[in-house]
Formats: structure tokens, sequence, C-alpha cells
């Protein structure tokens, strides 16, 4: 006879550490595309954390690089131009090609809302980030191959890191003010 009485929880399993929908926010990813398409200036209000692999939406993450490479080039990134680059994937032309570029733009909030938007597309990332951190840690867990204070360590080193990823101690500022702050120094 088992003098232990069972435990109130199973093995971990992909079941739970599933999530219906990771953290997203189509609505605001558009905005801050059509934002940046409508006013390229906008993109200096962005910090330079905010990266393509942030958008939820694997077109829109191409999208914003795409936007990005532009701007970084001293070139235009307007619906137009950017049609070129696009014109042989896929997922463009499911979304509805240069029409949906140009719905962007003609929804986009004021582009002094950019940051905002990019605010909220940053959180969610770090969200997504978390709870893939948390799903390698609960399939690691069970594994007696590696010792448990090596799991933790690793699990601390994925913390930290996204930690220091997400910092917002500068927040999303402007290049004139980042640079303006770093001549303070």
């Amino acid at each position: 006879m088992n003098a232990f009485a069972p435990l109130p929880f199973g093995p971990p399993n992909d079941d739970a550490i599933s999530v219906a929908a990771p953290p997203h926010n189509l609505e605001a990813e558009q905005a801050l595309l059509g934002a940046l398409l409508f006013d390229n200036s906008a993109f200096e209000r962005l910090s330079d954390r905010l990266r393509g692999s942030h958008f939820y939406e694997p077109f829109h993450q191409r999208l914003f690089d795409a936007i990005e490479d532009h701007i970084r080039q001293g070139l235009l990134a307007d619906p137009t131009v950017l049609m070129e680059r696009f014109k042989q994937d896929q997922a463009f032309q499911t979304f509805g090609g240069l029409r949906y570029l140009a719905d962007l733009v003609d929804r986009a909030p004021p582009a002094a809302n950019a940051a905002d938007y990019a605010r909220l597309v940053y959180d969610l990332a770090l969200r997504r980030d978390l709870i893939r951190i948390g799903g390698d840690i609960m399939r690691e867990a069970p594994d007696p191959a590696t010792a448990a204070m090596d799991q933790i360590e690793q699990a601390e080193a994925s913390l930290y890191s996204l930690a220091e990823t997400g910092k917002p101690s500068s927040g999303f500022v402007s290049f004139s003010q980042a640079l303006s702050g770093a001549v303070q120094m």
C-alpha cells in the first residue's frame, strides 16, 4: 500500500504550457506600420530596441524591416516604393498587395502616437518571450539528465537576458533626445 497521497498535479505536458493565442495586437501593429508609412520621421521617435521580430504577424515583421531599411538608408518608405520589394511575397498578395499598404496609411493614427503603439507591440513581444521561457522551464524541469541547479541557472540567464533587452530605463525616445542625453553625460 502506498503511504503517499497522489500529487494534485501531473507531469507537465504541452497542454499545460500552451496558450490559445499568444499575446498580440494586430491592430496596434497595423497602426504603427501605417503611421511609419505615412510619416517616415515618426521612426525617429521609436526605440532602437524595436525590431521586426517583435511583431506577431510574420508579414508585419518583414514590412517593418523593409521600412527600417529604407529609412536608415535615407530612402522613402511608402506603399508605392515598398510594393516593389514585396511583389514576390505570397503574404503580401494574400493581405491585398498595394491596397493593404494604402489602407494602413489611410487608417493610420497620428504619427505622434507611433511610440505608444511601438511600446505596446514591444511589450506583447516580451510577454510572448516570457511564455516561451516558462514553457522551456516546464519542459526541461523533469529531465534528470540536467541538474536542477543548472536548470535554475539557465532559467535565470534567460530571464536576465530578457530583462536586459526589455528594460524601459530610457524608453522610446527620439534619436535627438538620446543624443542629447549622451552628450550631457
